[in-house]
């Protein structure tokens, strides 16, 4: 756990493993403390 760049660091893990193809969606979904969450869609 690396706090609030968790979702980005195994975006950047799954891109260098090959798993996110040019062009594919990626969800990215997050929750914090309380009733926090924030969720983003990105094209690789």
């Amino acid at each position: 756990h690396i706090g609030p760049a968790d979702c980005l660091f195994t975006m950047a893990k799954a891109h260098r493993e090959g798993l996110l193809p040019e062009g594919k969606l990626a969800i990215l979904a997050a929750s914090g403390l309380g009733f926090s969450w924030s969720a983003s869609v990105i094209r690789c």
